[in-house]
């Protein structure tokens, strides 16, 4: 029925942490995985960095086991507002669909956080965003933002094991 992905408790235990290790049921939190296969490398409550959602619903389907709702990205790929909130790398999609920046604008773009509540937002464009609309970006992102660094870039690098990360988070 694509309600959501069946968790087959026979095989693993998925828990959803909040981050004070409170287990969370319709929320999105820390997944913490049991492997109940393994026996030579047992993973017992391993952490993996996923954020995902394990909801009380049953799938129509009949099948009457636990429903993760959502996997909503790694913990490491998001980004601290000035509120404390956190925000996956979509929020900034959103943003550029909102203000009309289109992906022929913008080939890519990258976040990097090292101090809560403030970013270094880098966009890769073969052709500089126009004043009006870098402005429009910035002044979108100063209200989630204490300090906003914005830089334009004809290439931005991939990471040491040759993936491209949009979210870099040093916190």
């Amino acid at each position: 029925k694509h309600e959501g992905l069946h968790i087959n408790q026979e095989h693993v235990i998925c828990e959803i942490l909040d981050s004070q290790n409170s287990h969370l049921i319709n929320q999105s939190g820390r997944l913490i995985v049991t492997d109940l296969d393994n026996y030579v490398m047992p993973l017992i409550r391993y952490e993996n960095g996923d954020i995902a959602t394990i909801t009380d619903k049953k799938c129509t389907c009949g099948v009457n086991q636990p429903l993760m709702k959502s996997i909503e990205g790694r913990s490491i790929d998001t980004i601290m507002l000035k509120n404390g909130n956190k925000v996956h790398g979509v929020f900034f999609t959103d943003i550029f669909y909102e203000i009309g920046i289109l992906a022929n604008a913008v080939q890519k773009f990258q976040v990097f956080q090292d101090v809560p509540g403030e970013i270094d937002f880098r966009i890769q464009c073969s052709t500089p965003l126009d004043d009006k609309l870098r402005q429009k970006l910035i002044n979108n992102l100063k209200p989630f933002f204490n300090k906003v660094n914005y830089s334009e870039h004809k290439t931005l690098n991939k990471g040491p094991n040759g993936k491209f990360r949009y979210i870099i988070n040093k916190i």
